[in-house]
């Protein structure tokens, strides 16, 4: 999810004025309404379709992957009925069943975020924000102020880091609304399982636990995955190679079929790895959420945690010397956990500095990681809009992928400095040369084991680039999914005297194909359990 300073104002002003004309906490009409406008906005519903032999290449890519969608986080109408993935007849939002098969997707990576922070709403509305007095007496928005050392001391009024917090006229937790008006169980919601005071008290959630409330956040959105591919046949859970080979089997033999993975995008139950008890109680958690589907993992979100820093945390990095939060002992050993159990690290959202932990982990354990959503800060020809703590300086895609691992790069404006399609294959471009030119180099085990020469090659660039769209994280796009063609036209087209939006120098079919879905197939089937 990607919630830039615009979209993040026009989400705590609709909430506002939608709660006071709807009531408390409906999840349909106006209030749902909202959300929806928020959460995923397209230039172009039904862009002039590429030619016809574009659009035949797109239509033969063997597997097209895209690293991260937050569709899970939107409402659905209530019932059965599957509105976001299933029927979607308005085709609201970026992503359903019927466009991901239109799109010729051939999987798709869900998102499951547990909390989030009105501190990114911009430091013009204070209202919402609040204020903080410094220690000369001076007030300060509260926006880029130091954010949550702790999940708990966010919201407890008793704790001094509170005291920053006055006049608040909303909860600092934004993921309370999106669980709230989403028709989600009243135990992923907020405090005592109610409403707060500001907004009206419903009634009791007695099931509520606040020692588990962000766990089962990400469990009962799980829950709307496989309710979904329980009433759609044409969505299959991916957890295993097993389950890839089958995907692959039956689409070769022309099945509708798109395969599905579950991601957390932040973890924010509490932990202490400092005892025995502690230790167990993390791996406990950690299984808990294998054994809902999850087989993709990112530490963080929006606010540093208990397991490291987010890049939009503390000290956060607007700049390549902002380094953040380094990893925390906890942050260490739910990383081993998920290799240790063939699960896939993601380190989309993490600080600078546990962004360096983390590779230097991968690199330890020798697995490949993921970046599923992210920018470049460096693209040529671009201004400051891509240097923002959120993307990728060159030397941090180099090191992804001295791992072995992919980076998914978004479609977003924060992340390419423009929305069209040929700003995301300039991205692809950039990112895959930084790579080749840094000279990386990888050693064929088997090779040398047996005494031949030259089993050292040279890293291509080319085999570590992907799509990460971030499609319903609050992000506008150029088009849906159904209209992927205008990307795999983006990074094949040639120039001619009439066609000059195209890359200097595109990529071949081939190496296309890797790129919208071949890198990612490669790193999951590294990984994943058999």
């Amino acid at each position: 999810m990607r919630l830039n300073y615009k979209n993040t104002k026009q989400l705590v002003v609709g909430l506002a004025v939608t709660t006071a004309l709807t009531g408390c906490g409906n999840p349909d009409g106006v209030y749902h309404e909202a959300l929806e406008w928020f959460g995923a906005r397209t230039q172009y519903k039904n862009p002039i379709p590429p030619s016809s032999q574009i659009q035949a290449i797109h239509n033969a890519a063997p597997f097209i992957v895209d690293l991260h969608a937050d569709t899970l986080l939107h409402p659905d109408a209530g019932g059965d009925d599957g509105y976001r993935l299933l029927v979607n007849e308005e085709r609201e939002g970026h992503v359903d069943i019927n466009r991901m098969i239109e799109g010729n997707v051939a999987m798709e990576v869900f998102a499951a975020a547990s909390k989030g922070s009105l501190d990114i709403a911009g430091d013009t509305i204070p209202w919402i924000t609040g204020y903080y007095t410094d220690d000369d007496g001076v007030k300060h928005s509260r926006y880029n102020y130091v954010r949550d050392p702790n999940v708990w001391e966010y919201d407890d009024e008793n704790s001094p880091y509170a005291e920053h917090y006055a006049w608040v006229s909303m909860e600092r937790d934004l993921a309370t609304y999106f669980y709230r008006v989403s028709g989600m169980p009243c135990t992923t919601w907020y405090e005592d399982g109610g409403w707060s005071l500001d907004w009206g008290i419903t009634s009791e959630c007695t099931e509520f636990d606040p020692e588990r409330m962000y766990i089962v956040r990400l469990l009962e959105t799980a829950k709307k995955l496989h309710r979904a591919a329980n009433l759609d046949s044409r969505i299959k859970l991916i957890k295993a190679q097993s389950d890839l080979d089958d995907l692959i089997a039956r689409r070769q033999n022309g099945e509708a079929l798109v395969g599905a993975m579950l991601s957390t995008e932040g973890i924010y139950f509490r932990s202490d790895v400092s005892t025995p008890e502690g230790e167990a109680a993390l791996t406990s958690a950690y299984h808990e959420l294998y054994d809902a589907g999850f087989r993709m993992f990112a530490l963080t979100h929006f606010i540093d945690n208990d397991y490291g820093g987010s890049s939009t945390g503390m000290a956060r990095a607007h700049d390549e010397l902002g380094l953040g939060r380094e990893i925390k002992a906890e942050g260490l050993h739910f990383a081993k956990e998920v290799v240790d159990n063939n699960t896939i690290l993601d380190l989309a959202h993490a600080s600078r500095a546990t962004f360096v932990n983390l590779v230097d982990y991968a690199l330890e354990r020798n697995v490949p990681v993921v970046v599923s959503h992210t920018g470049l800060a460096e693209i040529p020809g671009t201004d400051e809009t891509c240097r923002n703590s959120r993307n990728l300086y060159d030397q941090e895609i180099i090191n992804v992928a001295a791992t072995g691992g992919v980076i998914g790069i978004g479609f977003a404006e924060a992340f390419i400095c423009d929305t069209k399609p040929i700003a995301w294959a300039k991205a692809v471009r950039h990112a895959v040369d930084v790579i080749t030119d840094a000279g990386l180099t990888v050693t064929d085990a088997g090779c040398a084991e047996s005494g031949a020469d030259n089993c050292t090659t040279l890293v291509n660039g080319v085999d570590h680039v992907a799509l990460g769209t971030d499609y319903d994280g609050g992000v506008e796009t150029y088009t849906d999914i159904d209209s992927l063609n205008q990307y795999t036209e983006a990074l094949i087209c040639e120039k001619t005297w009439w066609k000059t939006n195209c890359l200097d120098n595109p990529f071949t079919v081939e190496e296309a194909y890797k790129i919208l879905g071949g890198n990612s197939l490669a790193v999951m089937r590294k990984i994943l359990p058999q």
